[in-house]
């Protein structure tokens, strides 16, 4: 079971120890790296069935779920989705507890009796033969690089919107001043580079515009 703790949810990458590293930039695409390696773990494994009780639903995911047009507006939109709005548009399977007590009970229940179903180990070629169905018709491998190709933008291009949003984020909103400008504007001149690489996503862009 995936779960988040008492004061906190699973978000993927750990703003914290991004703002708190020497280069933010670098660890953001630490964080990045490692998540990704986690899920591609979760969804290739033959001998769990994964229940994602506190943790975000792939971008890839949720077209699945909800249908392209509302997928492509929860993305874009980037607003507060609640649990019983999730559950009633089919974006999470269920929503249960009167708290995160008895969530964890029911929910601590619930993963028992499927792993003790006898039908546990077909549960588990099923979801081997869905992922293998999956991979054949979009390869997870690009879906990965299309991230990595946005995530590179925002952690090491010219726009610093990403740093300073996470420091806002990391400081409830009241970030102390910088020492210094330097490493952040040594990390955009940086990212100019690879931005605007020839294997880029943003430099195969304006090339395809130029045509």
């Amino acid at each position: 079971m995936l779960l988040g703790g008492s004061d906190f949810w699973s978000n993927g990458i750990h703003l914290n120890v991004i703002e708190a590293s020497a280069d933010p930039a670098q660890e953001s695409w630490l964080n990045i790296n490692a998540i990704d390696d986690l899920k591609l773990e979760m969804l290739n494994t033959m001998s769990h069935v994964v229940i994602a009780a506190c943790e975000e639903t792939p971008e890839r995911a949720a077209p699945r779920r909800v249908g392209q047009a509302a997928a492509l507006e929860l993305t874009q939109a980037c607003q507060p989705l609640g649990a019983q709005a999730a559950r009633e548009i089919g974006f999470i399977d269920d929503a249960f507890g009167e708290d995160s007590k008895s969530f964890e009970t029911e929910l601590r229940e619930r993963a028992t009796r499927i792993a003790q179903d006898p039908e546990f180990r077909a549960m588990l070629r099923r979801k081997h033969e869905a992922r293998l169905d999956a991979e054949h018709a979009t390869p997870l491998a690009s879906y990965r690089a299309a991230e990595f190709d946005r995530m590179k933008i925002n952690f090491f291009g010219f726009d610093a919107a990403y740093h300073e949003a996470r420091r806002r984020f990391v400081f409830k909103g009241n970030p102390p001043p910088r020492e210094s400008s330097a490493p952040i504007l040594e990390q955009i001149k940086a990212g100019l580079m690879a931005t605007f690489s020839p294997a880029s996503w943003r430099y195969r862009r304006l090339q395809s515009q130029r045509r």
